[in-house]
Formats: C-alpha cells, structure tokens, sequence
C-alpha cells in the first residue's frame, strides 16, 4: 500500500527516483456515485470489484450486496451519538486517521476542527477523505451480536465562514455532550476553528444482522 522511493547510485549518473504519490483506491471518489443520490450504497470500495465467485452473499464477516445499508438505514445509523474515523492524506504515502465527532445534516457530514489540526493542512493539499463510522456488539455479546459500519469516501470542503462555524460547533457540541455544552460554543471559537464538510461520493455499508 505504501511506497517507498529507492536512490540509484549517483555515481552511476543516475538520478535519485521521486518518491511515488499514494495510488487512489479505484475510480476517483470525486465523481458521482452511480445513481447520483446518496444511499443508493455499494457493499464495496469505490473500483473493487468482486471477483471472489465464492463469497457467502449472508455472509457475518464482508460486506456483500445483501447486508448493506440502504439509504434510511444510513440516516439511522449516523443519528446514533458515536465517534467516527476520519483519514486523511498526508502526502508522504502514509494516512492521518483520527477519532472525530461528526454531524450528519442534508445528505453529508460536517466537522469542526482546531486551527491547529494536521487533518485540515492535509485536505488543503488533497481535499480526498475516507470517514468511517462502525459498531461492534460482538466484543461484549458475542459473535451473533453482528456489527454495522457505514464508510464514506467524499471530497472535503473547508470554510472559515463565522456564522458556520458557530452553528455547526454549537450543533455538534449539544449532539454529543447535551444542552448545556452550546455555553462552550465561544471559547472554543476563540480557539480558531475550520468547518470541513464531505461529501459522499462512494459507500462501503453492512450490517452482520441482516439475515
């Protein structure tokens, strides 16, 4: 997955070969999912097809066509009050993934980050971005608790805009520590913030409890 740039002998006259950008996972998630509307989901990555003929389409441990979320099953699922995964490319061949919160609001995800955040220098130089969102009952109820994820592959839009920021912050603060957390809407303002906003071009979905 990742490349690393090899030197020739300069000795040799040769020059020293440029390291090699990280390779895009299949078609370009900037263009259009198929169909165009968000939740029409795929149960793969964006350019992987499925050659594996043998692939149980019930199966409890891949994504397959049967168990993956349709479009109000998403809505459902983003609703619940969870951490996402948001990656992020650094450039250098490796992926910047961190825990974020999220707001899901009109078909896409909005976030609010510090100034400082390694997130928002590298969406500056690659707006392309992958968020995950996943549950996993299994780790404490057992293998037949199954596990849902919805992964979002999109190109991200940032804004300084004030009056956005405000309301996503305030938003995304009483979402996920209640009511009383929109007092903390200003001081964290006064910290510099950035609204990065992504849209989904491509979805990986499933739901292990589908039968």
């Amino acid at each position: 997955m990742f490349h690393r740039s090899r030197l020739r002998p300069r000795g040799l006259g040769a020059r020293a070969a440029r390291p090699r950008r990280p390779r895009a996972l299949g078609r370009d998630p900037g263009r259009r999912a198929r169909g165009g509307e968000v939740g029409l989901c795929s149960c793969r990555a964006p350019g992987h097809e499925d050659t594996n003929l043998s692939v149980n389409p019930k199966s409890k441990s891949t994504a397959t066509k049967e168990n993956a979320l349709d479009a109000q099953e998403i809505d459902d699922f983003l609703a619940v009050r969870q951490d996402g995964r948001l990656g992020t490319n650094r450039g250098d061949g490796w992926w910047h993934v961190t825990p974020i919160w999220y707001l899901w609001e009109d078909g896409r995800f909005h976030h609010t980050l510090g100034a400082g955040r390694r997130h928002l220098r590298n969406l500056r130089a690659d707006p392309h971005a992958t968020l995950c969102v996943d549950e996993d009952p299994r780790l404490t109820e057992g293998l037949e608790a199954g596990a849902r994820s919805v992964v979002c592959f999109g190109l991200a839009e940032l804004s300084t805009d004030e009056d956005l920021i405000r309301s996503v912050t305030e938003k995304i603060l009483v979402r996920y520590l209640g009511p009383e957390a929109g007092a903390y809407v200003e001081p964290i303002m006064a910290e510099g913030r950035t609204i990065v906003t992504l849209t989904p071009s491509d979805w990986l979905t499933w739901d292990y409890t589908k039968d």
